[in-house]
């Protein structure tokens, strides 16, 4: 999930950390338009038994009270104080993250932009977001179109199912509770 700038505003991954990270929920997700600021440099790598996130110093510790007793396979990586108050080390951090964060990995799920008709996504959408063609730059991750090097799967309308299906009550009893 690559929300804010990095993801151009993704509506289908702001819905989803709206709906990971700031607890909103049924039709709450489908109205978000603006993440908390500190969210917006989020990145997260959903796997079936792992999660892995990039965080900036102030994401962590508004986020880690939340979410460190519900994702023990939480692998979290974060910036430094330092890379923030750089843009160009903090991009640097971002992108290191997630090139390392999509180690291992082959198929990535995207909340797309529903297209017309089937209401499948296009995946070239996401070669338009910045971290996803700074993943592509000589000396980053693999050369080349993300599209290239991973199958790139759109997820939205199981996510949009799933909002509706589960309130907040439901999701804290399943992230607390260990059990699917």
């Amino acid at each position: 999930l690559v929300p804010g700038l990095d993801g151009n505003h993704s509506r289908g991954n702001q819905q989803a950390v709206g709906y990971l990270l700031e607890g909103h929920c049924g039709r709450d997700v489908l109205d978000i338009t603006k993440l908390r600021p500190e969210n917006e440099e989020v990145v997260l790598v959903v796997g079936a038994k792992s999660v892995g996130m990039y965080a900036t110093p102030a994401a962590r510790k508004a986020l880690w009270p939340l979410i460190a007793p519900a994702w023990q396979n939480l692998e979290l990586m974060c910036s430094t104080e330092e890379e923030v108050e750089d843009p160009d080390l903090l991009d640097a951090a971002k992108i290191g993250s997630f090139v390392q964060l999509l180690r291992g990995k082959s198929r990535i799920g995207f909340a797309l932009t529903p297209g017309t008709g089937d209401g499948v996504g296009n995946a070239m959408e996401a070669e338009q977001w910045t971290l996803i063609q700074a993943y592509g730059l000589e000396g980053i991750g693999k050369p080349g179109f993300f599209s290239m090097n991973f199958q790139v799967v759109d997820v939205y309308q199981a996510l949009q199912a799933m909002y509706t299906e589960l309130d907040s009550h439901d999701l804290d009893h399943l992230l607390h509770s260990g059990t699917r």
